[in-house]
């Protein structure tokens, strides 16, 4: 992180995660409040990472977390999570917690709170429960967390069938509880949570999924889709050993296909667009297609696309040509990561 960045992840927390309680030995009903060196150290610890969302030039939510690697697997803890009280109940906490798991096979998943609406975020991004008879099941989990957070020592936490709760002493306000578990809509497994102490929640790799709600596994897919397109945006492609070979990758196409020079080649899924800027070094006119155009076409022509990836299935043909009529012939081709896996495959025929 930089310098802003970290100056933004303490305003942001200082400023919008909430108050001590009337209780606490610090600063009773204040703000709570972490400073830039909190964070600077936070930052320079092992295995220690962050997702930040902003919208324009200012931070809205973050996600710190720590990886363990146990025996069994990694184990992935919270830190902290924390979301600008004007953008709550936005999915932006849901969206924080995607980016830091995606579709991850982790043995673990965890953190500690006192707030019902941040275990539903756990549980929505894993798709499973926190129960406690689960985490009893793993001791050794249990030990390696404790281990590894400060605030969660072994001797700190209580678990029972009925509940799961940590002596973290972090004294937060607990006013508003019982309307947070309200909203929480759900069957509650976690029991009471006591004053300066927050609850302790897992949930495991082996757990059955539970209540798999379409849109949520749909937010979750275009999350991953849009935070790789975002990734691949800022790759720098040119500089990447597999992009180097475009034009000995389209010269040895040529000399395997006899197109014809006044070919028209279309390019579905362009990327960047590098090969048919090679294609129009050897004299083809050519257009790029972006995933959302081929959609609207597709869409026009009346053809059934199942969601933003996918088109119906033995389809192609006709999506093609319903995208350019010009298409009359199909090449599917996989560029070669590596150049391990020259020649390039492919498949040339003619459009049905």
């Amino acid at each position: 992180m930089n310098t802003k960045q970290i100056e933004d992840a303490s305003h942001l927390f200082s400023e919008h995660y909430g108050t001590y309680s009337e209780t606490s030995k610090i600063c009773p009903g204040g703000k709570i409040k972490l400073g830039f060196n909190f964070y600077k150290k936070l930052c320079a610890e092992k295995n220690c990472f962050v997702s930040m969302a902003y919208i324009n030039d200012t931070l809205i939510g973050q996600a710190f977390y720590m990886l363990m690697d146990t025996p069994g697997g990694i184990i992935s803890w919270v830190l902290q999570l924390v979301v600008h009280t004007e953008h709550r109940r936005k999915r932006i906490a849901d969206r924080l917690l995607y980016s830091v798991w995606g579709f991850s096979n982790y043995r673990a998943w965890g953190l500690a709170t006192a707030n019902p609406l941040t275990i539903k975020t756990l549980e929505a991004a894993t798709f499973r429960k926190v129960k406690p008879a689960e985490i009893l099941k793993h001791p050794d989990v249990i030990q390696s967390i404790a281990q590894s957070i400060g605030y969660v020592g072994l001797e700190k936490i209580k678990i029972n069938e009925s509940l799961s709760v940590v002596d973290s002493n972090f004294c937060s306000d607990h006013k508003g509880l019982e309307n947070l578990k309200r909203a929480y809509n759900a069957e509650w497994f976690l029991g009471d949570c006591p004053e300066c102490h927050e609850w302790f929640a897992v949930i495991f790799r082996e757990q059955d999924f539970e209540n798999i709600k379409p849109e949520r596994l749909e937010a979750l897919i275009t999350h991953s889709e849009d935070t790789l397109n975002e990734a691949y945006s800022r790759m720098g492609i040119a500089s990447h050993s597999w992009a180097k070979h475009t034009d000995s990758e389209v010269q040895y196409l040529l000399k395997q296909i006899a197109l014809n020079k006044n070919a028209f080649i279309a390019d579905f899924g362009c990327g960047a667009g590098r090969h048919l800027k090679a294609f129009k070094q050897h004299g083809f006119e050519n257009k790029r297609y972006r995933k959302d155009e081929i959609i609207q076409l597709l869409e026009k022509a009346g053809l059934e696309v199942l969601d933003s990836r996918y088109v119906q299935a033995g389809k192609w043909d006709n999506a093609l040509q319903a995208t350019d009529k010009r298409a009359k012939e199909i090449l599917l081709f996989a560029s070669p990561l590596t150049t391990n896996h020259y020649p390039p495959k492919y498949e040339y025929r003619t459009i049905n």
